[in-house]
């Protein structure tokens, strides 16, 4: 499902919205995350893709022409973060913080460990896996998450091509926290 479309994006100029839920990229059903995106990486800039999807409860066509995302959204791919107590640049789309205990206590997670997650970048690898804002990351691929030193190093071991799966606790209403798995495969450079 589309969370939110971006003001300028390729997806705002074919008049996809939030809430729309795309079930076909190119004729191929979509039913994960790389299900989306590897269609759209692999076509290459300027040409245009079938997105089917459903809205209120109608089914729909688009075809957006995939752009450049660092053209489409300049502010915000690759650049450095300006959060306080993030030290590199964001992995994957995702800028994390330490988990205090006011952070924790905000979120409804006191006495976790991992690492929060402040911002998703808009057409990046994270929020092609579903994070969400205020996701606590606590495990990559199997390796516990203390600190943003531990995040780091969880990732950079990692190469394109590689499977990676996070275990995050994600808030579900006012009380409960659920545990999900957001997996996929690490995206070259040029495709974060």
């Amino acid at each position: 499902m589309i969370e939110t479309v971006q003001p300028g994006s390729p997806a705002e100029k074919a008049g996809l919205k939030g809430g729309d839920v795309i079930t076909s990229v190119n004729g191929h059903p979509v039913k994960t995350g790389n299900d989306l995106v590897n269609p759209i990486l692999d076509t290459p800039i300027g040409n245009k893709i079938k997105l089917t999807y459903m809205r209120d409860r109608a089914q729909k066509e688009a075809t957006p022409t995939v752009e450049d995302k660092t053209r489409v959204f300049p502010n915000t791919v690759g650049r450095m973060s300006d959060q306080p107590g993030e030290v590199a640049p964001s992995e994957f789309g995702l800028h994390v913080e330490e988990m205090t205990p006011e952070r924790g206590r905000r979120v409804g997670v006191e006495a976790q460990k991992g690492v929060i997650v402040t911002e998703v970048e808009p057409a990046s690898f994270a929020e092609d896996l579903l994070f969400l804002r205020g996701d606590v990351i606590t495990e990559i691929n199997r390796v516990p998450i203390y600190s943003v030193a531990d995040y780091r190093k969880a990732v950079s071991g990692l190469k394109p091509g590689d499977d990676i799966t996070f275990k995050v606790l994600r808030r579900q209403d006012t009380d409960r926290m659920a545990t999900v798995y957001l997996s996929g495969k690490v995206p070259s450079e040029t495709q974060q």
